[in-house]
């Protein structure tokens, strides 16, 4: 499925069913064009989750604290009405440093209601403070009520492990206490939408940590060395056609001239090969030197 396409036909409905003025606060983000998480950040925006800044701009690069995430995923997960109607039959002020007056106050305290956020030691919810990737995984697993496993001696890695499951986890991902990007929030929280909406979530990885031979799901497995004019051809591809659309299924880059113990698992011998495993982490097919009509064939396997 592509999901572009999808995308193209909700905004074209969004205008549609929206007033001029409404329409005008949600013209496209003037500063996300070339960024890698351009499609998710554009989503969401469509969606009405974020309405980015005065100037038209959207801030990609930018950190997001404890009380702009909480609003959003929030508003992302409850309607207005819902909002208020939790508020007023509860009497929830667990935080001495969140005024009932400020911008943020209903929200943070819908999310305390929930049982989503809980705040420190001190009964302080330290809003402005800056978000990383194991207090935003928490938040969004338990806002979006994603599957999560047995609980862990450290507190974040079921939370992690729940966005990592759905693909929610960026590529630029790589540690619980790395802070979280506007940009990096909008491709979680489109990734767990997507994914709740039955998208295929494949995407093209150039890091081998992100590699799970074990994470359930299939996926291609693509040996490449950087002294390969056909790697780098099939790169080109298929970085193209993942930004052009969805596929069923991840592709892994994996450097030739180091990943030996995985060259020597998959009894690999030459460079520009590919192994496609199923969801049982059987090896299915593999090809070297493909066509461009085998490689693709090979993405759209899982469709």
């Amino acid at each position: 499925m592509k999901h572009t396409k999808t995308l193209a036909f909700m905004v074209c409905a969004f205008f549609l069913t929206l007033g001029l003025a409404q329409a005008a606060k949600t013209m496209p983000l003037g500063d996300i064009n070339g960024h890698p998480y351009y499609e998710e950040i554009t989503d969401i925006h469509f969606r009405g989750i974020v309405e980015g800044y005065a100037d038209g701009t959207y801030r990609p690069r930018n950190s997001i604290n404890r009380a702009e995430l909480t609003k959003i995923i929030i508003e992302a997960v409850y309607t207005g009405a819902e909002i208020q109607q939790f508020l007023s039959v509860a009497s929830i002020f667990p935080f001495r440093d969140v005024s009932g007056d400020a911008w943020f106050s209903d929200y943070v305290y819908m999310a305390a209601g929930k049982g989503i956020v809980e705040g420190y030691d001190d009964r302080t919810f330290k809003p402005s403070n800056t978000v990383n990737f194991a207090e935003s995984s928490k938040i969004m697993a338990k806002s979006f009520g994603l599957e999560m496993g047995p609980e862990s001696e450290v507190w974040y890695v079921t939370y992690v492990e729940a966005m990592r499951k759905v693909g929610a986890l960026p590529p630029s991902y790589k540690a619980p206490e790395q802070l979280v990007t506007r940009g990096e929030m909008a491709y979680m929280v489109a990734k767990i939408l997507w994914h709740q909406e039955g998208y295929a979530m494949g995407a093209y990885h150039t890091e081998k940590s992100d590699l799970d031979l074990n994470d359930g799901k299939a996926k291609l497995l693509f040996f490449y060395a950087t002294w390969c004019p056909k790697c780098q051809a099939n790169q080109k591809k298929l970085i193209s056609w993942y930004k052009e659309g969805e596929y069923a299924i991840s592709t892994y880059r994996l450097d030739y001239d180091r990943e030996i113990a995985l060259k020597e698992q998959f009894s690999i011998s030459a460079q520009d090969t590919f192994i496609l495993l199923d969801e049982t982490g059987e090896e299915v097919d593999r090809f070297q030197f493909p066509s461009e009509e085998k490689l693709k064939g090979a993405l759209e396997s899982g469709a």
